[in-house]
């Protein structure tokens, strides 16, 4: 059981890669909405990953379902399970695309001399009518930290089962 659950460890490590990648690149070149949506299909398949791993483990059905649920009612989460379907499944790249509607404070923001490096359109956390401009690196960065909770989670609740030493 170790063994595979290093395959999740494996995933987590990915997703973190990718996120660093597109932290770095030019905001105007391509390699940084390459690395991200790299980094929305790696991040995407850790909980995929987990599931196949902990497959047949008693109680983790029932554990996994809390976490799923918890998962679905978080709106970063469920944004960024949307994202992954578009982009995997229907292929536009939202990376430092910016709408008319906020155009006015990209511009803005850059003449005051605090352009973001990379941004992303989503909705509003708090008003599922209007969207908001975000910084794309801080928004993954708090999804990957909500993956990490789960993981660690699962670990600590069956750790016997992933790592016998226990």
């Amino acid at each position: 059981m170790s063994q595979s659950f290093q395959l999740v460890e494996e995933k987590l490590r990915e997703s973190a890669f990718f996120l660093d990648r597109f932290r770095d690149p030019d905001p105007l070149g391509v390699e940084a909405r390459f690395y991200f949506s790299a980094f929305v299909s790696a991040a995407r398949s850790v909980t995929f990953v987990l599931q196949k791993t902990m497959r047949g483990v008693s109680d983790f059905d029932e554990w996994y379902l809390s976490a799923q649920k918890r998962l679905k009612t978080d709106p970063l989460a469920r944004y960024f399970k949307d994202l992954r379907d578009e982009v995997v499944h229907k292929g536009p790249n939202p990376l430092n695309e910016v709408t008319v509607e906020h155009l006015d404070e990209v511009l803005r923001s850059q003449l005051c001399g605090y352009p973001q490096a990379h941004t992303i359109i989503m909705p509003d956390l708090t008003s599922a009518s209007s969207t908001v401009l975000a910084d794309a690196v801080r928004v993954s960065e708090n999804y990957l930290k909500s993956l990490v909770t789960v993981v660690y989670e699962c670990y600590s609740r069956f750790r016997c089962f992933v790592d016998p030493r226990w």
